[in-house]
């Protein structure tokens, strides 16, 4: 890269050739292999900006604004970009998307379960002044029965052993149970 950057140049500003070579080669290692493509470039680089080879200091002088530079571009074009903010996940839930919010916005007393505010905004569109008619019926609907059962709960309902009554056990098995040891006949 070195003799990329002076042989751009007719004339160099030392009197001895390799210890200019040598003192520009020492520069331009304290950079990573990445910057020195931009040092080396025939426009943007050293070469672009200094009509005649500059001597060590002016050439480092203008490297490390130029290093800099870059490293602000190469850090700020990494970011993710936000352009309406940040997204959907990393905004706090409140306002019209929680499910009091949604009440309140579309004045109903309760958001039927399994529902979110996408089937809540499609119901109103749906249905326009009936709206809350038909989720009222929905809620009340769903009142006499119970939550669904999310699958955690239905599978230990699965597993858990089941109590039965005396009579659910005779109706289970066809007979009445034997008293055990201590006289007790589990009804």
């Amino acid at each position: 890269m070195v003799l990329r950057i002076l042989g751009a140049y007719p004339t160099i500003p030392a009197s001895d050739r390799e210890v200019f070579i040598a003192g520009y080669v020492q520069l331009l290692e304290r950079y990573p292999a990445w910057f020195m493509e931009v040092a080396a470039d025939m426009v943007n680089g050293i070469p672009g900006h200094f009509e005649r080879c500059p001597p060590i200091a002016a050439a480092r002088g203008w490297l490390e604004k130029a290093f800099e530079a870059e490293q602000r571009y190469r850090e700020r074009a990494m970011r993710p970009r936000l352009l309406n903010g940040p997204p959907q996940s990393l905004r706090p839930v409140s306002g019209a998307a929680t499910r009091s919010g949604l009440c309140e916005r579309y004045g109903i007393s309760a958001v039927p379960h399994g529902w979110d505010a996408l089937d809540v905004a499609r119901a109103a569109a749906v249905h326009g002044d009936g709206f809350r008619e038909h989720v009222e019926r929905i809620v009340a609907d769903q009142s006499g029965r119970p939550a669904p059962q999310t699958m955690f709960t239905s599978a230990v309902e699965r597993v858990r052993p089941k109590v039965m009554t005396g009579e659910q056990l005779v109706e289970h098995y066809g007979r009445q149970p034997a008293p055990d040891d201590h006289g007790n006949d589990w009804d």
